[in-house]
């Protein structure tokens, strides 16, 4: 799987909306 740029760049944009969540939650909760 690792020579599968697909996959690459797939779990890649599960990891980015996981920590844009985090990001954003933080965020809420401090304003």
């Amino acid at each position: 799987m690792a020579g599968n740029p697909d996959f690459d760049l797939f779990k890649l944009g599960e990891e980015h909306d996981e920590l844009r969540a985090a990001i954003r939650a933080l965020s809420e909760k401090e304003i």
